[in-house]
């Protein structure tokens, strides 16, 4: 048994309970379910906020939720974390009662969720209120609203409160999270500031903060937000594939939120009955996969968007190896962006020639520019690459745009897959354009990238891949990060025409794995999703057997 202490810095009651047969919800969230969840992905303890907070006056969650875990079975695994105010308008307690009734509850942490309860982003308003937290002690966790989002908003105002707050609280932990050009500079001017594994999937984040600052400075949580949902194994895979030592593993996993808490070791010793210890096994070890993993979506260079830690081919490689994926399909973040395709495809083309037993290279076509069936040709037959990307969003031409014909057509002519970025509701992007192309090119072979990245998106999807035998579809994105979404896929598709991908360098590509690797599927499903569909479509062979 493996020595890890997983404690969860965001567990939550009261959500809605996804169920992959009928496509619908079944329940909200109980003790029992949650405690039940745990026990799946082998997670000790948990800090406990409760979902009703949100939609109403946060203290008669806060009751419930107190409530709730003392009159539960397995309460000692189980940690309220109360969601706040500031008290001037007298919905929440304040000053010494608010201490009082801390103390009272055992309530050891707070959340302040500025989103839902429309919070200004001015530290005048939180003054007194974090007077009292600091004062008593109490871990404070910031959900700003460009957390947990496919597409943030300007974070700076908030940021901004964040430095002051810091500045004035400097015995007052904060945990927090957002891009990371704008908090790495807090994390070195601070040392009371924390991020969590809660919001963002950044690749390397666990290599780079232990290496920029230190494992004390990073918190596990299970997501729970617009991107993903509930999948715990999605943190916690990037914990123990890590590139970093066996204690500062177990420092992130859950030594730091018990330190931050002020909780003695003897409480929270392992539990070794847990069935996720057991199920799990291999992964909680960092033992790498023997799928012969094929990852058909990853992309090659920095964003200018925002900083990745994890960009270059060295750093691929070496999570690849970490994880023991066999082989990757990357293609140039700078063309994918709008950037200067030729010279990108070119530099990549370049690159990869060190690598072709482990990286497959895709061309990035812009349907813009003129002369296009020659460039294919050229990418295909001298530059060495062996599928071609397009992304309809970010060079703004509609995939039934005349423009994109000679995709289509080189897709027949070389026999090379097409990885199409989609969108269900974003422009230019919609899956369902594929119903007036699939038809007429029926020998091209279309990869539906993210398949549709939302619910709805997903089910035009369904569609397509039922209609079509030249579509399949793949997985990397937020959509799938949602639990529960994969299992709908698979009980209404061909198993055998769905594609794993990562999306690496935006997303880790260990998080992306946990999202099959933790479903409820079973391994011959697994099987086909990380390894044979995409052996199949790259026509690599050498089938492995898990």
């Amino acid at each position: 048994m493996d020595d890890f202490v997983f404690f969860d810095l965001n567990g939550v009651l009261g959500t809605p309970i996804f169920d992959s047969d009928s496509g619908a919800y079944s329940g909200y969230r109980s003790v029992e379910t949650l405690l039940a969840d745990m026990d799946y992905f082998g997670l000790d303890y948990a800090l406990v906020s409760h979902f009703r907070c949100l939609y109403g006056n946060p203290m008669r969650g806060n009751e419930l939720l107190v409530r709730e875990i003392r009159d539960s079975q397995g309460a000692e695994r189980l940690f309220p974390c109360w969601v706040l105010l500031p008290g001037s308008t007298g919905e929440v307690p304040s000053g010494e009662n608010l201490g009082r009734a801390l103390r009272e509850n055992g309530v050891r942490a707070v959340r302040l969720a500025f989103g839902p309860y429309n919070l200004p982003a001015a530290d005048w308003a939180f003054r007194d209120l974090m007077k009292v937290l600091e004062d008593s002690g109490i871990l404070t966790i910031l959900q700003f609203p460009t957390l947990g989002v496919a597409v943030p908003e300007r974070e700076d105002p908030f940021l901004e409160m964040l430095d002051r707050l810091l500045s004035r609280h400097s015995s007052l932990d904060i945990v927090t999270g957002g891009r990371l050009r704008g908090l790495y500079p807090l994390m070195e001017r601070y040392d009371n500031l924390y991020l969590s594994t809660e919001w963002d999937s950044h690749p390397d984040l666990v290599e780079d903060v232990c290496r920029k600052f230190s494992s004390d400075r990073l918190l596990f949580a299970t997501p729970y937000s617009e991107n993903a949902r509930e999948n715990s194994g999605l943190p916690l895979l990037t914990i123990t594939y890590a590139g970093v030592s066996q204690a500062e593993k177990r420092r992130i996993a859950g030594e730091n939120l018990a330190a931050l808490l002020g909780l003695e070791e003897d409480r929270l010793a392992p539990i070794p009955e847990l069935p996720g210890r057991k199920a799990f096994a291999a992964l909680r070890a960092g033992h790498p996969l023997e799928y012969g993993v094929v990852d058909i979506h990853a992309h090659a260079g920095s964003w200018s968007w925002e900083y990745k830690p994890g960009t270059d081919l060295s750093d691929l490689l070496q999570v690849m190896d970490l994880s023991g994926v066999d082989q990757v399909c990357v293609n140039s973040t700078e063309a994918v962006l709008g950037g200067d395709h030729i010279r990108a495809n070119a530099e990549l083309a370049e690159e990869l020639k060190a690598y072709r037993d482990r990286l497959v290279g895709f061309a990035v076509v812009n349907p813009h520019f003129n002369n296009c069936p020659a460039y294919i040709e050229h990418c295909i037959n001298e530059l060495g690459f062996r599928g071609i990307k397009i992304h309809p969003r970010t060079h703004r031409c509609a995939l039934t745009d005349p423009k994109y014909r000679p995709v289509w057509e080189a897709s027949q002519m070389y026999r090379v897959p097409i990885l199409c970025h989609t969108g269900q509701g974003q422009a230019f992007s919609e899956p369902d354009q594929f119903h007036e192309i699939a038809p007429r090119y029926p020998k091209s072979i279309f990869i539906v990238g993210h398949t549709g990245e939302t619910f709805a998106g997903m089910l035009q999807c369904i569609e397509l891949a039922n209609k079509y035998e030249n579509i399949y579809l793949e997985i990397s994105g937020w959509l799938f990060m949602n639990r529960g979404f994969l299992e709908f896929l698979v009980q209404r598709v061909d198993v055998e025409r769905i594609l794993f991908g990562s999306d690496y360098s935006w997303i880790d590509l260990r998080y992306a794995l946990a999202m099959v690797l933790f479903s409820r599927l079973g391994e011959r499903e697994k099987q086909f999703i990380l390894s044979e569909n995409g052996r199949k479509v790259l026509g690599l062979g050498g089938l492995k057997q898990a």
